[in-house]
């Protein structure tokens, strides 16, 4: 389980990119116990659609010296009101990650 804070900036057409600076709050892991606390951050890039609210990102890079991250891909929507916005992750090909982040003005 992480904490997020995503930052989006519009690139062109319809394309956006950012960061998203990952917290790890828990694992079932054994491997990522000793490290909860720690943190990295996840480079992403993608597009989103204004009419379906849909945004579709990837990750492309890290900085991840504590080696808690993967890179992902994500598959969202955002609200009527742009105040939140939720989704799935790949999750190494099952499409089973949940994603929920809220807006913080």
């Amino acid at each position: 389980l992480f904490t997020g804070v995503m930052t989006l900036a519009p690139t062109g057409n319809r394309t956006v990119e950012g960061q998203i600076n990952w917290t790890l709050n828990r694992s079932p892991r054994a491997e990522l116990q000793p490290k909860q606390g720690m943190t990295g951050i996840e480079f992403v890039r993608g597009s989103y659609d204004p009419v379906s609210r849909v945004l579709s990102l990837e990750g492309y890079a890290k900085n991840d010296p504590n080696i808690i991250l993967g890179l992902d891909k994500y598959r969202m929507i955002l609200s009527e009101n742009g105040a939140a916005i939720g989704g799935v992750t790949w999750d190494n090909g099952s499409w089973r990650g949940l994603f929920g982040l809220l807006r913080i003005e």
